[in-house]
């Protein structure tokens, strides 16, 4: 484990719904895994859960429909300092810590972020509101029981005072546990690679990005490869954005395969996650349970198992295409389907410009559309539009930033809430022709140009 002596810094943006949570656990346990200690990376991960799970169940999200998530490494003589940063686009009352009782369910999210972190507090400006916690190593907090009572309240070390002698039940136990150790072969390490495009040499590349990052409710059927369906029937295969309780994948009994894109468990290389669990679905009798690894190793991608084309996406208000027919008449399917369907935002697919989707959050509406160019020559583009200040796509709309999603350019535009999402296909169609004129234009960018893609380059975030 190495810092260095020089301070790192990391911003991404994560969607504002369920697995933003996942996405941000994910991304700074890989980032800080070789930076930080493993007792120092577990309370990181779970103080920023607990920060990202509270923008997203009551803060609104920032443009876009996503919440922005930082944090920051600065090496000191005691280790290393880290500061976590989520950014929402604020809520009414504010982050504040409630007492909960011994059974209830929740309240104890910033009282474990208070135990956790050195120190913690909120900042608001024009933009949104941020809640912060910074874990200092010459001045981390005791561990203590999360009870708010402070009658039950206890705080000390883990172990104190000199070591216990072990009781002949614990050598006993501990014996057992070596003896059955050393009889269970050891599994090999599966080495995790990131692959920054997962879904390159798709015919419909910018299509999957935003099902898996844009669109809530969705789906479209899928081609399985001669072979498959030569090894496994010829079995309907449908790809939808989220599955129940985000499952990878789901096998119903009369041999249909469904296959979430947005999921909780995940490798570097999404395209291998897919593969892996449409694979392993089709090992699957009809019906049952799928078991998917978290991570799957070297294997066959998306682009070895499908017959590639474009996706024939149908957009859903609800989760009903989840169910077998005559389901949703029990009422405690009815009711976790209602729970459900209440989490989505309106969303439609314009038929302007490929991958272009409209979407409507709480008092906003936004266009995100995924770019297929290289990333430079999109950006170039998008800079020529900004500095003749054709970036908007009408009068009373707003660039609010882009970001980057699985080596893509996502440009996001702010609208008028009132106006219908068929008002925006003209705007969109116009803007794609002065996009498509602006690629072709080979020039270097002039220094308009340039201070434009400073400016551009400013407001993009990442997000995996």
């Amino acid at each position: 484990m190495s810092t260095g002596s020089v301070e790192r810094s990391w911003c991404v943006v994560v969607p504002h719904h369920a697995t933003g949570a996942r996405l941000a656990r994910h991304r700074i346990a890989g980032e800080l895994a070789d930076l930080v200690s493993t007792a120092l990376l577990a309370d990181l991960v779970a103080v920023l859960a607990e920060l990202v799970g509270n923008a997203v169940r009551h803060a609104d999200p920032l443009p876009g429909g996503v919440v922005r998530v930082a944090w920051r490494l600065r090496p000191s003589p005691d280790g290393p300092a880290v500061q976590v940063r989520v950014t929402d686009g604020g809520s009414t009352a504010g982050p504040r810590m409630r007492t909960a009782t011994p059974d209830a369910i929740g309240g104890r999210g910033l009282h474990i972020v208070s135990g956790l972190a050195s120190r913690w507090g909120v900042e608001r400006d024009g933009l949104g509101q941020s809640v912060w916690a910074e874990f200092d190593p010459a001045g981390r907090p005791v561990r203590t029981w999360w009870w708010p009572d402070e009658r039950h309240r206890r705080a000390g070390p883990a172990h104190a005072g000199p070591p216990r002698p072990l009781g002949c039940l614990a050598v006993s136990k501990r014996r057992k546990s070596e003896r059955a150790a050393e009889a269970t072969p050891k599994r090999e390490k599966v080495r995790d690679i990131f692959v920054p495009r997962p879904f390159e040499g798709l015919t419909d590349e910018p299509e999957w990005i935003a099902l898996r990052e844009l669109v809530p409710a969705a789906s479209a059927p899928l081609r399985l490869t001669p072979e498959l369906v030569a090894e496994h029937g010829d079995r309907p295969v449908t790809l939808a954005t989220v599955l129940p309780m985000a499952a990878p994948a789901i096998t119903k009994a009369d041999g249909r395969v469904l296959i979430g894109l947005q999921r909780h468990q995940q490798s570097g290389d999404v395209s291998r996650d897919l593969a892996e669990a449409l694979l392993s679905a089709l090992r699957t009798e009809p019906g049952g349970q799928v078991a998917v690894p978290p991570l799957p190793g070297p294997g066959p991608r998306l682009q070895d198992i499908l017959v590639d084309g474009p996706l024939e996406i149908t957009m859903h208000d609800g989760f009903e295409f989840w169910l077998d027919p005559g389901a949703a008449d029990d009422p405690t399917v009815q009711a976790s389907l209602e729970r459900a369907n209440s989490a989505i935002y309106p969303t439609v697919r314009l038929d302007a410009a490929r991958a272009a989707y409209w979407c409507q959050v709480p008092e906003k509406a936004h266009v995100r559309w995924v770019l297929r160019e290289d990333e430079d020559a999109a950006l170039d583009a998008l800079s020529r539009l900004s500095a003749a200040g054709t970036l908007p796509l009408a009068d009373g709309t707003k660039f609010a930033g882009m970001f980057r999603a699985h080596g893509r350019l996502v440009p996001v535009w702010d609208l008028p809430e009132e106006v219908p999402a068929t008002e925006w296909e003209q705007p969109v169609t116009e803007f794609a022709k002065r996009y498509a004129e602006a690629l072709e234009e080979k020039e270097p960018l002039d220094a308009a140009g340039r201070r434009a893609r400073q400016g551009l380059l400013g407001r993009q975030l990442t997000l995996r």
